[in-house]
Formats: C-alpha cells, structure tokens, sequence
C-alpha cells in the first residue's frame, strides 16, 4: 500500500507542478501588439473627458462616440483605429466593471466596426 501511495502522491505533484508552470506561461506572455499605444490612447481620452470643464458644452452629457467636444471626439476617433481592436479587447478584459467597462466595450465594437468595413480616419493622425 505504502507504494501505491507514493505513485499517487507523486502523480498529483507532477500533474500540479504542470498547471503551475501553465499559469505562469500565461501571466508572463506578453501583451499584444500595440497595447502599450492603445493604453496612452485610452488615458488620452480620459484626460479629454475630464477637461470638458472647461468648454461651453459642459452641460451636455458627453458620450465618448456621440461628443460634440471636438478633443474627445478626436481621442475616439484615434482609440478605435481598426489596428487598435486586438489591443482593446485585452484592454477590456482588464477592465472593473462599470463604466469604464463599458466605454471600453463601445470602443472594441467601433474598432471592429472599422476593421469589417475597412475606414480609416483621414483627418485624424494615429
């Protein structure tokens, strides 16, 4: 019995030892193409946002991609680039939920909505 054990014990640390090594793989992969960018884009979009003080149209509820704030409108436009979506959406898997979730699952639905039908901005440098 006591060989037995010892198989068993030995066979569950082997099998633990393999998803710790896994989990780890994992947690070290880097992060996609482009996700430092896309993390500076979607801070200048917050910064944007909050600086809405300051303009006429404070009042007005500002909706990222319904915005009549030319600075916000421009940070969307930059943030939702179709080279942007695979980015985004490992942005939005770190995301609390909320309404940071949210803007950022309205952001990789345009992106990809700019993917599929190929446009790009012409006035808007990325």
């Amino acid at each position: 019995m006591p060989e037995d054990w010892q198989q068993i014990r030995t066979a569950l640390w082997k099998r633990c030892w393999a998803a710790i090594q896994d989990v780890q793989q994992k947690m070290n992969a880097p992060e996609p193409p482009g996700f430092e960018r896309v993390l500076g884009l979607w801070l200048d979009l917050q910064r944007a946002m909050g600086t809405r003080g300051t303009h006429n149209h404070a009042n007005r509820a500002c909706i990222p991609w319904d915005c009549v704030d030319r600075s916000v409108s421009n940070a969307w436009d930059r943030l939702t680039a179709p080279e942007n979506a695979l980015a985004l959406e490992c942005l939005f898997y770190q995301m609390p939920e909320g309404q940071e979730m949210q803007v950022a699952r309205a952001a990789l639905q345009a992106s990809r909505k700019r993917r599929d039908r190929g446009a790009f901005p012409q006035s808007v440098p990325i």
